[in-house]
């Protein structure tokens, strides 16, 4: 992309410009010297008049409005709100015109304008706002829907992988003037739905009527003064933002809303305030449920009567009667998610990524909304600036576009030498072997304190026969069982979990070493199958057995130095004999048994035999306890490690394949920016 991009969201309430250079950052721009407010960047839709002619707009026109004198107030005119009736009126058409070339006097912008339109704005509309942009300045600009501009930003911040922008994604875009709602597939808009007379606007005019009937004779004050306008607008707006704030944090208080705005005294502009006293959720829902606009409102709204496609909801609007603000927005998303189905065959498990944008989607019933229609597993992400979002994400169309079809070339590229060298090697058999050395640890470690070396200190301590010793490792190994396999169950989840976040870190750095700040976080844990979990299964048995085998050793080793002496003892017929005798005879015992293969026989016979005392604490002292321990787990393990790769061999495929399928798919979805602006 040779040259930058300016871009521009065009809001009922609130009007955002920002520039793309081709090294993808994005500025917000601010008209020099003016006041701002504090919108993340943009400006309000506003544009003040003096004696008929414009000469500001956006927080300077609140600003320059609000302090005037009394005599200067006569002579001036504030105009808002006028977005959604351009095409229907001539005067609405004049006041964007002036906002529009106020503002382009003072920002500095591009021949490459991109302008965001809603997805509801028919042809006239598109035409009407097109002429308006040539005839003040902007140049030819092209349009692309509003949806592009929400989706775009949360792909170029890393919050939404293009994958799920390419399976399917549902924008809300609730603004001060519109409802705006998209499905979206690969970026392409796929059904939409929404409402032109729907927006934050009507709660704007709900705070109003409110304020108006909790403070007796203020709207003849405000009219008086020159001020009806302004609370109505502006002033309430910012009151109506204040308590959806409040009430995203807290529904179960009151609160006590504060309406301000500057009266002239004579010397000074002062400012002066009018209250909705403690206003609950509760109170605002039935207000907002019984909603009946002000004369002034439906007088502007009265100029959409009888257009074709208007919602029973906005039909009842124009005719004077009330209508519930919450179930009109209920209604629109019903139909939106009607029409997805109906046009595209979607269902909600096809849209799980919900975008929310606009200034009004902050109401809390917005998201709970979604998620009573959509479900729990619908997420929800909504921007830290909801007034820019879309404005940045269409100034980055260009730029973030050419950087995905180069990343995609890439990782295309570059594919088969990162699943051997990344995935294969470091994700999987590298975490494998740590893995595996720390299961057998554990393992070892249990059945060392809690079942050996307490059997061969109670045998130490209290005698018997060796068989006796056997019999009561044999019980506490039965005791400890669940205990080993919770723990071999429990360490191989975690050893699925390394593995299957070792893929996901490999994953994220590639893509991210190629300038695509995605994050592919589908890759399931799937690859701890039949047999695998069949094998760590056999392995368990294995090593219950292999707990015997040092008592075994034990009674190898005992029989050794026992059997000698009691060959000696037999042939004497006599309990009576020197030392020097049975040492002699015991070495010629030794020596018979080995050759006639007489020690097996020898060895069960001497398991019912009781060691006497000096030799059972020689062969049982600790060093040599830990010692039969050690020598034993260590032979398991090594026979685990000696099976692990034939059955390992199987998982590993089920990794391979299961890291590809979403390398690949995050791949592939690198195209999806190929919408080419209208």
């Amino acid at each position: 992309m040779a040259d930058d991009v300016t871009a521009m969201d065009l809001g009922t309430s609130n009007t955002c410009v920002t520039r793309c250079s081709a090294d993808a950052a994005v500025t917000v721009l601010r008209p020099e010297g003016w006041h701002h407010s504090t919108l993340g960047g943009a400006i309000p839709t506003l544009v003040l008049y003096r004696d008929g002619d414009p000469f500001l707009v956006g927080a300077a026109a609140e600003h320059e409005f609000g302090e005037a004198t009394a005599a200067e107030r006569r002579s001036y005119t504030l105009r808002g709100q006028f977005k959604p009736d351009i095409a229907a009126r001539d005067d609405a058409r004049r006041w964007m015109e002036d906002f529009l070339r106020l503002l382009r006097s003072r920002v500095a912008v591009t021949d490459n304008l991109l302008v965001g339109i809603p997805c509801q704005a028919e042809n006239h509309y598109q035409q009407v706002l097109r002429r308006c942009l040539a005839d003040t300045g902007w140049g030819n600009a092209r349009f692309l829907r509003e949806p592009m501009g929400a989706l775009l930003h949360y792909i170029a911040t890393g919050a939404l992988p293009p994958s799920l922008a390419a399976r399917g994604v549902l924008t809300v875009d609730f603004g001060g003037g519109t409802c705006d709602l998209a499905v979206l597939r690969r970026a392409d808009v796929v059904s939409r739905h929404g409402d032109m007379l729907y927006g934050g606007r009507l709660f704007d005019d709900l705070f109003f009527r409110m304020l108006l009937e909790r403070n007796a004779g203020l709207e003849d004050r405000l009219t008086r003064e020159g001020n009806d306008y302004y609370v109505h607008w502006i002033a309430c707006r910012q009151a109506k933002e204040d308590f959806s704030n409040a009430m995203a944090v807290r529904r179960d208080q009151p609160v006590t809303v504060r309406v301000r705005w500057s009266s002239w005294d004579g010397a000074a502009a002062r400012e002066q305030a009018a209250y909705i006293d403690n206003l609950t959720w509760e109170e605002f829902l039935c207000r907002a449920g019984d909603y009946r606009p002000t004369p002034s409102l439906l007088e502007t709204l009265r100029e959409h009567r009888d257009r074709a496609g208007l919602s029973p909801h906005a039909e009842g609007l124009l005719h004077g009667k009330r209508v519930d603000l919450v179930s009109w927005f209920e209604h629109i998303l019903l139909e939106a998610l009607a029409r997805a189905r109906r046009d595209e065959g979607l269902v909600g498990a096809d849209v799980p990524m919900v975008l929310l944008t606009g200034g009004s989607s902050a109401w809390p019933f917005v998201g709970e909304l979604v998620r009573q229609i959509m479900g729990e597993r619908a997420q929800l992400l909504v921007g830290d600036e909801p007034y820019a979002d879309i404005a940045k994400g269409l100034a980055q169309y260009h730029v973030l576009a050419e950087r995905l079809r180069e990343g995609r070339a890439a990782l295309q590229r570059e594919l088969p030498a990162f699943m051997e060298e990344h995935i294969r090697r470091r994700a999987i058999r590298e975490t494998l072997d740590a893995g595996v050395d720390r299961l057998l640890g554990q393992c070892a470690d249990l059945l060392r304190n809690a079942v050996l070396l307490p059997e061969f200190r109670r045998y130490r301590d209290e005698g018997g026969p060796l068989r006796a010793l056997m019999a009561r490792i044999g019980e506490a190994m039965r005791r400890e069982e669940p205990r080993l396999r919770d723990l071999l169950d429990a360490e191989t989840g975690r050893l699925a979990r390394r593995v299957t976040e070792a893929c996901r870190t490999e994953l994220k750095a590639w893509f991210r070493s190629k300038g695509i700040p995605i994050l592919p976080e589908r890759l399931e844990q799937t690859w701890l199958g039949v047999g695998m979990s069949a094998f760590l299964a056999r392995m368990g048995e294995e090593l219950s057995r292999s707990t015997l085998a040092p008592t075994r050793a034990a009674a190898e080793t005992a029989t050794a130095v026992m059997a000698p002496s009691l060959a000696a003892l037999a042939a004497s017929g006599t309990v009576v004999i020197t030392p020097l005798i049975a040492i002699a005879m015991g070495v010629a015992g030794v020596v018979i048994m080995r050759l006639f293969h007489m020690d097996r026989w020898v060895v069960e016979k001497a398991l019912d035999l009781p060691l006497p005392g000096p030799l059972r604490r020689r062969i049982f002292s600790e060093e040599r306890s830990a010692a039969l321990c050690d020598e034993q787990l260590e032979a398991f393990g090594a026979s685990f490690r000696a099976q692990l790769p034939e059955e390992w061999s199987r998982a590993e495929g089920q990794i391979l394949a299961e890291a590809a399928r979403v390398a690949g798919e995050e791949i592939a979805a690198l195209d999806l920016l190929n919408i080419t602006p209208g």
